[in-house]
């Protein structure tokens, strides 16, 4: 019997690449192998190709994405800290809208830090970028802006928190 299983990594076309694998046969042929050695190179070799594969996504627009969950979870802390039982979204201009209210330090860091809310969606998904994949899209100085912004936010964020 075969079906089909997900690839092991993602290629770097749009999709998901797919293959047979009939019932019973691991992924890989060198995972067959029953030496300790050996055992040991697959384990090293998996480990390589997780990284070459990892290194296209991983990279800026990743890095991207991370500030902006960065500042998103500090604002959220920021309002629990202060009895915030809820909450919701995932803006980060929105978030500072709502600390503004609680505390009025919070209001000139909307205007600088709003525009980590553009790293929240392309940063992930291929369909949202016209004609590019987010690897393509994203660079060393969007991701040094990011950076930027959100040590700002988590800065405030510490010095404000009780």
């Amino acid at each position: 019997t075969a079906h089909f299983v997900p690839y092991a990594e993602r290629s770097r076309s749009l999709g998901w690449s797919r293959r047979i694998r009939r019932a019973g046969e691991t992924e890989h042929s060198c995972c067959q192998v029953r030496t300790s050695r050996r055992r040991r190179s697959c384990t090293d070799s998996h480990s390589l190709r997780q990284r070459r594969s990892a290194s296209w996504w991983c990279g800026f627009a990743r890095a991207c994405f991370n500030s902006q969950q960065a500042a998103e979870k500090a604002l959220e802390a920021f309002l629990y800290s202060r009895g915030a039982e809820h909450v919701f979204g995932h803006s980060v201009a929105d978030l500072i809208t709502e600390c503004a209210r609680i505390d009025a330090e919070f209001s000139p860091l909307k205007a600088r830090a709003a525009p980590l809310d553009q790293f929240y969606v392309p940063t992930r998904y291929p369909n949202s970028l016209p004609g590019g994949i987010p690897a393509e899209a994203f660079g060393r100085a969007d991701a040094t802006r990011a950076l930027d912004m959100t040590s700002e936010v988590l800065a405030l964020v510490k010095r404000r928190l009780p």
